[in-house]
């Protein structure tokens, strides 16, 4: 019997009522370290892990920095080895399938808010600048995506006859290009400006369409075809603007029924489609990423004619009678 007892492990009960927590609390109802406490319980035996996990809240700051850390990093805390940084890496690239296969073979406007989740979670962490592209075919749906340059902390170097190869070579009809920012600001350089119209020229040749160009930080995004910064997901409120938010929903609630959190989220990405199909509209192209070009239409010349204008007859006054 004391056998037993010496061979058991003190830290056991403790594991047991956190997992017991997380069953019946779910996830939402967890704090961030005892997620990340019962994460490291997996890798890390007959150890109390709560202060390992505490201190990398304290050093990162959220789950999500822990993700994006360098083994480096990890390494440093107290605690942390080989095993515990693979689960880490695992997990990140888990979370990064499930995105994108939330968005592989769906239409690229439906799927919108997903693709900028997915974008975020491949760069937003990275140290270095990437530049990924996800292929469309001609029902603009996605075939694929892949990161296809690394460069530098502020800056990489692709040539649009790279990209237009690797297009080709995935039978695309249109692309998405987008890369991150590490230094954290969204507004596109005059360089990444220049870089979008020249890889415009070259897929316009090829006829392949650019839908956007999209940067991404860890906490904004920024649409260059929209000219806007798009918002991921909505913002958590205080307690306040959450109950005036209610509120509001409730006083329209009559006409209307409320929409899902799913609905919520995608409005922002089908705002950034309208703006770039009224953009091109003002253009005189029309939402070419919605209706294929055709051959015809490529080679079509049009004559433009002065229209005669609209004369409005001018009514008498009392004046003109007075001078009669």
């Amino acid at each position: 019997m004391n056998e037993k007892k010496l061979n058991m492990n003190p830290m056991d009960g403790h594991r047991e009522r956190l997992r017991a927590k997380y069953l019946k609390a779910g996830h939402d109802g967890m704090l961030a370290y005892e997620k990340l406490e019962l994460l490291l319980t997996f890798v890390i035996a007959r150890r109390d892990v709560k202060p390992i996990a505490k201190e990398m809240m304290a050093k990162f700051g959220s789950i999500s920095r822990i993700l994006d850390a360098t083994e480096e990093e990890l390494l440093e805390i107290t605690g942390i080895g080989k095993n515990a940084f693979v689960l880490l890496r695992l997990l990140k690239g888990l979370c990064s399938d499930y995105l994108y296969e939330r968005i592989e073979g769906r239409e690229i406007v439906e799927s919108s808010e997903d693709v900028l989740k997915y974008a975020k979670m491949k760069l937003a962490g990275l140290k270095n600048e990437v530049f990924m592209v996800i292929y469309l075919n001609t029902r603009n749906e996605i075939l694929g995506s892949e990161i296809l340059v690394e460069g530098t902390v502020d800056q990489l170097f692709i040539h649009p006859r790279q990209l237009m190869a690797h297009a080709l070579s995935m039978s695309a009809r249109g692309i998405v290009l987008i890369h991150n920012h590490p230094s954290g600001t969204a507004k596109p350089s005059p360089a990444d400006l220049a870089l979008t119209s020249a890889i415009k020229v070259a897929a316009d040749a090829m006829r392949i369409d650019v839908v956007d160009h999209l940067i991404v930080t860890r906490n904004a995004c920024y649409s260059i075809e929209a000219e806007r910064q798009v918002c991921v997901m909505p913002q958590p409120l205080s307690g306040s603007m959450r109950a005036a938010e209610q509120k509001t929903e409730s006083d329209s609630a009559s006409g209307q029924s409320a929409k899902s959190s799913q609905e919520k989220d995608a409005d922002a990405f089908v705002e950034l489609a309208r703006l770039a199909a009224l953009r091109e509209l003002d253009r005189g192209n029309g939402p070419r990423h919605v209706k294929p070009r055709t051959k015809n239409r490529d080679f079509q010349i049009s004559e433009v004619r002065n229209l005669p204008k609209k004369t409005i007859a001018r009514q008498p006054s009392e004046d003109d009678g007075e001078n009669v």
